[in-house]
């Protein structure tokens, strides 16, 4: 199955969305913010990186993404947000890889995703 990290500030959202994925079978890691995603990206190196869009941080989810794809260039990213709009969409036009889902998200849209890359 997929490596997965998913870095979300809001706890409970993170912690619903690790346990859907991995009763799944996917291996997950969870980070708070972009710190946390850097020095877990160290160690694990993630298949597929699930991203809020707006952090508590100093970077957005897109930034986090940049920095970590670097890390790993085939590293499939799912930026989530709960907020659509002109800024996201702009900003998502340099990123026409990335995918985008909106919150809160239904779990098949998130597992689809998953399942494809751990095949």
């Amino acid at each position: 199955m997929a490596k997965i990290l998913i870095v979300d500030d809001e706890r409970a959202y993170r912690d619903s969305l690790s346990a859907l994925l991995r009763c799944e079978a996917h291996e997950v890691r969870a980070a708070a913010n972009a710190r946390e995603a850097r020095e877990i990206a160290a160690t694990f190196v993630p298949d597929l990186l699930v991203v809020d869009w707006i952090l508590r941080d100093e970077v957005d989810g897109l930034q986090v993404a940049e920095a970590l794809r670097s890390m790993n260039p085939k590293m499939e990213i799912v930026v989530i947000t709960g907020y659509l709009g002109a800024k996201l969409e702009a900003r998502m036009k340099q990123f026409p890889s990335v995918r985008c889902l909106e919150k809160p998200l239904e779990a098949v849209a998130i597992l689809e995703v998953a399942q494809a890359i751990g095949r």
